[in-house]
């Protein structure tokens, strides 16, 4: 932008200083939707065999204190959440493990933070959060469907273990506020479930990738002014 012989004028050529041009609004992150963590694992398994295993599917590592990353725990139908706040850093493409302190050995040898509080039934619902907002969302905060939520494929959130589906790229980012055992309805088409105590995929996650990111073209540009660059190198222009 920024050569005069990329311009054509009417008789004078207008004079721009060599500075960065860039568009925004456009995708990133490595894919569309790529740039926050989500919920890749849930299990609700016998006693307190109880896990969650969140996915980084961004090219960076994530330092999970410093984003104020949390999981907010909805119980029996309540819009208060107990929270508990995440610590710990996540590599791009690896997976961190909550669980319950008095889970059996092979789940809490995957675990990279437990807790002693009591945690979630299959009628709770579980919310993932950042400083910025809600990331992801098991079930439907607000409404508790009875003892479970159930989809048309017989997946259900009691005495089970899901794990999400390897084509799914990003979290719920808007509750569902559904009422009844049907509420939750990406549980058939995002989620595979397993039997109650199943722990082989618990630590890892199989990811398809992010989607290519969004294109942009540029139709026109037109300089209205140009007295210099700001302070972050960008061109003032119209």
């Amino acid at each position: 932008i920024y050569m005069a012989g990329n311009w054509t004028t009417s008789g004078s050529i207008l004079a721009l200083p060599n500075c960065g041009f860039s568009v925004t609004g456009c995708g990133g992150g490595g894919g569309e939707g790529c740039g926050t963590l989500f919920f890749s694992e849930y299990i609700e398994g016998g006693g307190v065999n109880k896990c969650l295993e969140i996915y980084n599917p961004t090219g960076s590592a994530i330092d999970l204190a410093a984003g104020g990353y949390a999981i907010n725990l909805y119980s029996n139908g309540s819009t208060s959440a107990n929270t508990f706040n995440l610590s710990g850093t996540i590599a791009a493409g690896d997976v961190f493990v909550f669980c319950d302190d008095g889970a059996d050995a092979a789940f809490l040898a995957e675990a990279d933070q437990i807790t002693t509080s009591s945690l979630w039934n299959g009628d709770d619902a579980i919310e993932l959060v950042n400083s910025a907002g809600t990331l992801d969302i098991i079930g439907s905060i607000g409404h508790d469907p009875g003892s479970r939520w159930e989809s048309n494929n017989g997946n259900d959130t009691q005495n089970q273990t899901l794990v999400r589906n390897s084509n799914i790229f990003q979290g719920v980012t808007v509750n569902p506020d559904l009422p009844g055992i049907d509420g939750f309805p990406t549980l058939e088409t995002e989620w595979t479930e397993f039997a109650q105590d199943y722990v082989d995929d618990l630590g890892s996650h199989t990811f398809d990738g992010c989607p290519p990111p969004a294109e942009c073209s540029i139709d026109d540009i037109m300089v209205a002014l140009s007295s210099g660059c700001d302070d972050n190198g960008t061109i003032n222009i119209n």
